[in-house]
């Protein structure tokens, strides 16, 4: 059942005219580069999508490298990279443009950074470093006002809910679905669960799908297992989705419809949950983790009779070599134990602060930090890689439990500071504490 938005196909030809907007050009007459950066909105809202756009004017292709600033508090989406000729006073450039979408996590004037270019030093020309100016955003907060189940959502969206089966049996899972459809912070937040009787329904969280994008727009699905306890006939209420919209500067009630659900009493009269149940939910929880294989205490070797002149003129070098093998064997490992400590160490340093200062965001921090020194350098820069690259080295349930810190930490930020109960910093720095915890403990090259 897709309910409003008919605004949303204004919102797509307004993005798009954006994107084909002329702009001022700056570079300076006879310069041979030259960078500007900008943003297409100085005062958006907590969580409102907003562009940061750089360009690289370059009238003679030297050697470059590109500083961008870490955006601190912003969360960094998806970025694209241009590149097309122009003649400015007549002479010609090849424009390097890189568009990187932010969404402000704190209200307040938030600066970004200037983004650096070093022009690097050939044979035949000096070094050079060029800056673009830093930027103040005016972020707004968020309405007071928020409605109930209210969770973050900010943006213009196309909502439609699904529910099936609409018949089963106790203990059996029906799957309650949203799908969102527009522009905004789908990667930050989600729409609130489904609120039932805990006495008769269990609810459990699935992953929420990839997001999908088509252009402008991108689509996510969100999805819960409703498994009902008792049998009988029941009368779901009408779900709601509730997101604030910038353009008109309110919030936005999407109601469903209510449904009604028919559950057979099990033959032997007991409750047992599927199995996909069972693993969405220890997944949700960080449980169930498989453990670690130890590793080899030691390396021995056997020795000989003693007897017998110049035996060992003869071991002599393939002791020597497999002396050196175990040496640079131990160095290897040395070496992963001090990067496998670092990471450790530096996840711990960011929840200590998450305890007495910025809670969300040194949740954050710590799981981005973790991850990015345990790969080796290979810094996530989306939830969505995140989650890969520890399913590369780690279990499945870890990546999703991770996915399911960030998510509370990003509602905790997104989320007005009257809704900020809902997921107390404390417990969520101990889930995290404990989820990467048993991340160190199954994590494999």
């Amino acid at each position: 059942m897709v309910k409003r938005l008919g605004a949303l196909s204004a919102l797509v030809l307004f993005m798009l005219a954006f994107s084909f907007m002329g702009y001022a050009q700056e570079v300076p007459f006879g310069a041979d580069y030259y960078v500007t950066a900008e943003v297409d909105n100085p005062q958006p809202y907590v969580g409102e999508r907003m562009l940061y756009t750089i360009r690289f004017y370059d009238a003679i292709s030297p050697p470059s490298r590109v500083d961008l600033p870490d955006f601190a508090t912003f969360w960094r989406g998806e970025s694209t990279a241009t590149t097309r000729a122009e003649i400015i006073h007549g002479r010609q450039y090849l424009v390097k443009e890189q568009s990187i979408v932010l969404f402000p996590t704190r209200a307040g004037i938030q600066v970004i950074e200037p983004t650096i270019i070093d022009i690097l030093e050939t044979s035949l020309r000096s070094g050079a470093q060029l800056q673009t100016e830093s930027i103040s955003i005016n972020v707004r907060p968020l309405p007071e006002n928020a409605p109930t189940g209210f969770s973050g959502l900010v943006g213009q969206f196309d909502v439609s809910f699904s529910l099936e089966p609409t018949t089963l049996q106790v203990g059996e899972a029906a799957i309650f679905s949203v799908s969102l459809l527009g522009a905004g912070n789908l990667a930050q937040a989600s729409p609130a669960a489904p609120a039932l009787p805990q006495d008769v329904w269990r609810v459990i969280e699935r992953p929420a799908s990839d997001i999908q994008r088509n252009g402008p727009l991108q689509s996510r699905q969100y999805s819960w297992m409703l498994i009902p306890l008792q049998a009988g006939e029941h009368v779901l209420p009408a779900p709601t989705v509730v997101y604030f919209e910038p353009q008109t500067e309110s919030y936005r009630i999407v109601p469903g419809e209510p449904q009604r659900i028919v559950v057979r009493a099990a033959d032997d009269g007991t409750v047992v949950l599927s199995a996909e149940a069972v693993n969405v939910e220890a997944a949700a929880e960080g449980a169930a983790f498989t453990p670690a294989l130890k590793p080899i205490n030691s390396v021995q070797f056997g020795g000989g009779d003693s007897g017998g002149g110049g035996w060992w003129l003869w071991v002599l070098p393939p002791m020597i070599a497999g002396g050196a093998f175990i040496w640079r064997y131990q160095q290897r490992k040395d070496a992963q134990r001090k990067q496998q400590q670092a990471a450790w160490y530096a996840a711990r340093k960011a929840l200590a602060q998450a305890k007495k200062k910025r809670a969300y965001h040194y949740v954050r921090q710590a799981i981005y930090r973790y991850i990015e020194i345990k790969a080796q350098g290979r810094k996530p820069l989306t939830r969505e890689e995140l989650v890969n690259i520890v399913c590369e080295h780690s279990d499945n349930r870890l990546a999703q439990a991770l996915n399911t810190c960030l998510q509370q930490a990003d509602m905790g930020d997104f989320s007005p500071k009257t809704l900020n109960k809902k997921t107390p910093p404390q417990s969520l720095i101990e889930q995290t504490r404990k989820t990467l915890q048993a991340l160190e403990q199954t994590w494999h090259d």
